[in-house]
């Protein structure tokens, strides 16, 4: 990696907040309090025949060496998030609204060593969402995806790579259809096989976003 450009965890980091909160800017400024008599009919922001909810997220991944995977990569990424949601098909502890959903992530940072390579991408998501309250609304996402870096990633392989992931987190409603999101994925990135290697990357990964159901 050691054409990769210095910056560290910065600038990536920079980058991706800017991003977030300038994609945010349009919906934020729509979001309006909690209307007392909505909240007696809908305990929730899920709609009981489902709806469209939209995410902007980034996150910050810290490398997990697995089974002689690459090492002391680490993962800045940022991104805009479409999920449609159905109507409730499941009981007991997994009530709640399955859904398909749609990543660009058009800023993905792979960082060792203060050296950086940037990537672009996308993710297909399956997501549930849990009707476990009004104020806090549980979320699980699983998905896999592709990236296209500007070099090699890991130094010597491929500038395209696939990923994988897992996710565990909360929407925490700030108003009656916007909320905080806080979460933790799991990420795996491999070409799986298509290079001469494929040591593959593995992140622990803090997620952070603005959720938007309508």
């Amino acid at each position: 990696m050691g054409a990769w450009r210095a910056g560290g965890f910065r600038r990536p980091l920079a980058v991706a907040l800017l991003f977030s909160l300038f994609s945010a800017a349009p919906a934020l400024a729509q979001a309006t309090a909690e209307d007392p008599q909505a909240t007696a009919s809908h305990p929730s922001p899920l709609r009981p025949e489902g709806g469209n909810v939209w995410s902007v997220f980034y996150g910050l991944g810290l490398n997990q060496e697995i089974n002689h995977s690459a090492r002391n990569i680490n993962i800045a990424s940022a991104g805009v998030r479409w999920t449609r949601l159905w109507s409730p098909k499941f009981g007991g502890i997994l009530r709640g609204h399955p859904g398909l959903g749609i990543e660009i992530v058009p800023v993905t940072a792979f960082v060792k060593d203060g050296q950086i390579a940037w990537a672009l991408g996308g993710n297909l998501l399956y997501e549930h969402h849990f009707l476990a309250g009004r104020r806090v609304l549980p979320v699980w996402k699983i998905g896999a995806g592709f990236l296209y870096a500007d070099r090699e990633v890991p130094a010597g392989e491929t500038r395209h790579n696939f990923s994988v992931l897992t996710a565990l987190g909360v929407d925490v409603m700030v108003a009656e259809r916007s909320a905080l999101f806080l979460g933790y994925r799991f990420h795996h990135v491999s070409n799986a096989d298509t290079g001469r290697i494929n040591p593959g990357i593995n992140a622990h990964t803090m997620m952070f976003g603005l959720t938007f159901y309508r």
